[in-house]
């Protein structure tokens, strides 16, 4: 992909008018919707209602384990009614997110019909005019085929799933969220030694707008010189983009938290991204 920023934006149980005009207002032009493992607005209605509300382009995340893949299929045929093209093809959270044990037990079940990886050849294959079945299509379908790579996994059995990712169609990723550049430089080190192949697709580096709130957050980026006495949220930010772009990183993916109904803390963090953007583009 030629973008250099996307945002992951909230996917909420409703919208409101309050929530368009937020979005509206972020200085990027791809947008991420992704698949939360509980009930949320369907994305792929949500995605035609941004799409004619601010115009921006989408990119649909499609969570494996939530459906089969004639469904799945079928929402990418859906899709291209109303142009989107671009797809983020990913496991999703096969064990229960809620925090009771009994909302767990009931929760619904994880769908194992076919691995990511067989998933992502299978829509790649659409492109080519058919479906998984191998019946034929009245057209061949466009789609830049996404999918998602833990950085900080470095086993052989990561590696070989991202090679087959790869192998199977998928032209960009979106990381994990990490803060320290080694992480980064570590993981794509051992992916070319391990499996004797140049790391091709784009790749871009997540980053949630919430830190350090962030569950997921690197401690270790606190020990890192880039934090200094007095906390200023801003500060932060700019050191910590730095630290990326003065080690090659040019493509983010900032994402906007999903949990977080709070109109204020949104409004507060697209105009961080906004002024996170600025600064990159006159340091380039």
């Amino acid at each position: 992909m030629k973008e250099n920023y996307l945002v992951t934006i909230p996917v909420f149980k409703n919208y409101e008018e309050i929530h368009l005009e937020h979005l509206k207002n972020l200085n990027v032009s791809h947008f991420i919707l992704p698949q939360i493992s509980s009930v949320r607005i369907d994305t792929s209605s949500l995605a035609y209602y941004l799409n004619k509300s601010i115009e921006k382009e989408i990119i649909l995340t499609i969570n494996t384990v939530d459906t089969n893949l004639r469904y799945i299929q079928s929402r990418i045929l859906g899709a291209q009614l109303f142009d989107i093209s671009n797809f983020i093809i990913t496991k999703g959270d096969s064990k229960s997110l809620q925090k009771s044990k009994d909302k767990v037990i009931n929760d619904s079940k994880p769908v194992f019909e076919y691995p990511t990886t067989e998933v992502i050849k299978h829509v790649s294959n659409m492109t080519k005019g058919y479906d998984f079945l191998q019946n034929k299509l009245n057209t061949k379908i466009i789609a830049c085929i996404g999918s998602t790579i833990e950085l900080t996994d470095t086993s052989n059995k990561n590696i070989d799933l991202v090679k087959n990712k790869i192998n199977n169609g998928t032209e960009f990723f979106i990381t994990n969220p990490i803060y320290v550049y080694n992480k980064y430089k570590k993981f794509f080190n051992l992916y070319e030694q391990k499996s004797n192949s140049k790391f091709v697709p784009d790749v871009y580096l997540s980053i949630r707008m919430d830190l350090p709130e962030d569950s997921f957050y690197d401690k270790e980026f606190e020990k890192t010189k880039y934090l200094s006495s007095g906390f200023s949220k801003d500060k932060y930010y700019f050191n910590l983009l730095n630290h990326f772009i003065d080690n090659g990183i040019n493509k983010f993916n900032f994402i906007l938290p999903s949990n977080k109904y709070n109109f204020d803390k949104l409004n507060q963090e697209i105009i961080l991204i906004n002024k996170i953007i600025e600064k990159i583009k006159v340091k380039n």
